[in-house]
């Protein structure tokens, strides 16, 4: 928990005069129906995304799990603790839901209400993120990755992988859903799943990084070949992809030439040794220093660099 969620958890524990997770677990404790406590839920990870949630939204969300009432009448019942603003909700605060999330809600709860939330989306036309506001944009994108869902389910690979499964029918064409569920079934190193699930990602929406996950995925499959030939071909259609981005993108988990030179590396070094792959680290190393040289404050690179150039050297190879 950071400092600033601590100061404000100590502050009100002040004001209140007793414990803010005892009056969160109360209050939560209290809700008196399913029905208030799936819309408190629906509400709150949009909440914990930082994000108010559009009102009908969240009565699309909760007409998919069949609750009827809206959203105006469940306010009412939750006064206090579901805040109405405008046209959006939002719950007392993100450190709030949090702390419930965590500690409190059972995680299938938590999943039923993504689940809600994921279909209201689901008749948004593919790919979905070009279809939607900025707000809404921002809610789909949190509420489908793969991160948030480890975190908020707690890591639990079955609650997260049959989510994304009960929802590949409604998704079929949507790129993004597609890339998220496989980096979810890398989580869970589920590798062979997850390669199917990228090559379905970049055919539904070919932009960088489904193209980067994709080549990423093939260099993992690569090194866990114990056949050469298969796990060169992996290679070798890894590089067809990652080496065109390397001029286009910088990607939010690493820079693909270093994904490229490390996986290559690697994969050549289990299935050839040492010899063949030094020479391979040793190969990439112009284009790694010129890169450094052109981004000298990312961090990633310049170990990638360190890290072949003491292989190449000194067949020191580092995991």
């Amino acid at each position: 928990m950071g400092k600033i969620s601590q100061l404000l958890i100590a502050l009100l524990e002040a004001t209140y005069g007793r414990g803010f997770e005892q009056i969160i677990e109360s209050e939560y404790a209290n809700l008196s129906s399913n029905e208030e406590r799936m819309f408190f839920l629906t509400v709150g990870v949009v909440t914990d995304r930082h994000i108010d949630a559009p009102i009908d939204l969240v009565d699309r969300a909760l007409s998919s799990l069949g609750i009827l009432s809206r959203s105006l009448v469940l306010t009412d019942a939750l006064a206090g603790i579901v805040i109405k603003n405008g046209d959006r909700l939002s719950v007392r605060h993100p450190v709030y839901v949090r702390h419930l999330l965590e500690h409190v809600v059972d995680p299938e709860m938590t999943t039923q209400a993504i689940d809600g939330l994921l279909q209201a989306f689901s008749h948004y036309r593919a790919p979905v993120i070009r279809h939607l506001n900025k707000v809404e944009a921002t809610i789909y994108k949190g509420l489908i990755n793969h991160k948030f869902l480890w975190e908020v389910l707690k890591g639990h690979e079955v609650l997260i992988v049959s989510l994304y499964k009960r929802l590949e029918k409604l998704f079929e064409l949507d790129g993004l859903f597609w890339l998220q569920y496989g980096l979810a079934l890398r989580d869970f190193h589920n590798d062979e799943e997850a390669l199917a699930k990228f090559r379905t990602a970049f055919s539904a929406y070919p932009m960088p990084h489904t193209q980067h996950a994709l080549g990423q995925q093939l260099l993992i499959l690569g090194r866990k070949s114990s056949e050469p030939a298969v796990a060169m071909a992996y290679v070798d259609e890894a590089r067809s992809l990652l080496e065109p981005l390397d001029e286009i993108i910088d990607s939010d988990d690493t820079y693909p030439l270093v994904t490229l030179a490390e996986g290559h590396t690697a994969t050549v070094r289990s299935i050839k040794g040492d010899d063949e792959a030094r020479s391979i680290a040793k190969s990439y190393l112009p284009s790694l220093k010129a890169r450094c040289d052109a981004l000298r404050e990312n961090i990633r690179l310049r170990e990638c660099h360190e890290r072949m150039f003491k292989y190449a050297a000194t067949g020191t190879w580092m995991e």
